[in-house]
């Protein structure tokens, strides 16, 4: 994993890698931390509470997959702003936070 100093980049010019904020205490700036993206799906995929969302999301058995959806593999929330348009957020897996 690499950090960079860009804005966070999910295009589909650059499908193998994924920028996103890496927050920590100590340092006080935006501070950007690449990874693969393959890596970045797999460890959505491997981390506990966010594999069964997951696999629900797959499966499609749930209401659930209408907080959640995949876009090209990657795990989203789907959240509805104030007004009414659908936001997509990137859901990060909690060892990706620290």
């Amino acid at each position: 994993m690499e950090r960079g100093d860009d804005a966070i980049i999910i295009s589909p010019e650059n499908n193998d890698q994924i920028s996103i904020p890496a927050l920590q205490k100590d340092i006080p700036e935006l501070v950007l931390m690449k990874i693969k993206r393959q890596d970045f799906i797999k460890a959505q995929k491997d981390h506990g509470d966010l594999k069964t969302i997951y696999e629900q999301v797959l499966s499609q058995t749930t209401a659930l997959n209408k907080s959640y959806s995949l876009v090209d593999e990657l795990l989203v929330k789907n959240r509805e702003d104030k007004l009414g348009n659908i936001v997509k957020l990137l859901v990060i897996p909690e060892g990706l936070r620290n």
